[in-house]
This record gives structure tokens, C-alpha cells and sequence, in this order.
């Protein structure tokens, strides 16, 4: 016991991480087993949660195609070839409209890939533009 205070030493800590220190709601010192000693026990109620695990989805890529391709007529009379190939082997669509509509979109797809190809990604940088000037310096 402190001679002035009269009160115990507070030798032992309760350690929580400070962005959690919101969550202790109170915290008090007890006797401990042994009553002659100057120790006390440290009692902490605490305001705990669970939180559940966040389960990530899996990322849905959309295929994107090169309709630069497409502009010359050599190309569109291939696209269209090839789609009116593909769509009469589907034969006669039956079902509802849902899945007449996912047959459809399957070969508008299919004939896009083979014919267009994906679109190529390019480095936005100015050098990259002009790499032919920059290797003649």
C-alpha cells in the first residue's frame, strides 16, 4: 500500500492495441489469492465482436475485341460468314427467351473471337508512339 495515497501498487497492465482500446469498457483491480501480498489482479471487461469472414467473388472479366478490325469490308463479309455458319448449326432455336437469347449471345461471341481477336492493350506512354524517331537519335 502507498503510505500517502493509502491505495495499492498497480504493478501488472492490461495490453491492448490502440485501436482497440475503444472496446475496453472497464477495468478494475481485485485481491488476488494470496491477500497479504501488494499485488492485485486486473480484471478487464472488454466489447468483443466477431466479425464473420469476407468472402471475395470471383472477379468477372468481359472479354473486350478488337473492332478496329472490323471496319475494312474483307472482315465484315467474314464476320458474316462465319456467324451465319455457326448460327445455322445451332439448328432451330427452341426454348424461351432466355435461352434463345444466351444461344445468340454465345455465337455473336464465338464468331467475335475467331474473327476480331482480343483487343490488344497498349502502354499509353509518348515514347512507346514514337519509339521508331527516338531509335534513330
Amino acid at each position: 500500500m502507498h503510505p500517502r495515497s493509502k491505495q495499492w501498487h498497480l504493478i501488472d497492465y492490461i495490453i491492448t492495441r490502440q485501436r482497440d482500446s475503444s472496446d475496453v469498457l472497464i477495468t478494475r483491480a481485485m485481491p488476488g489469492a494470496k491477500c497479504w501480498t501488494e499485488h492485485k489482479m486486473i480484471r478487464a471487461k472488454l466489447n468483443i465482436s466477431i466479425v464473420s469472414q469476407y468472402h471475395k467473388s470471383p472477379k468477372l472479366i468481359r472479354l473486350t475485341f478488337n473492332t478496329a478490325r472490323h471496319l475494312p469490308a474483307k472482315y465484315q463479309q467474314e464476320f458474316q460468314f462465319n456467324f451465319d455458319v455457326k448460327f445455322e448449326a445451332i439448328g432451330l432455336q427452341t426454348g424461351g427467351a432466355d435461352e434463345k437469347r444466351n444461344q445468340f449471345k454465345d455465337v455473336v461471341t464465338k464468331t467475335a473471337k475467331s474473327v476480331q481477336g482480343p483487343n490488344e492493350k497498349f502502354h499509353r506512354n509518348w515514347f512507346y508512339d514514337n519509339d521508331e524517331a527516338v531509335q534513330i537519335i
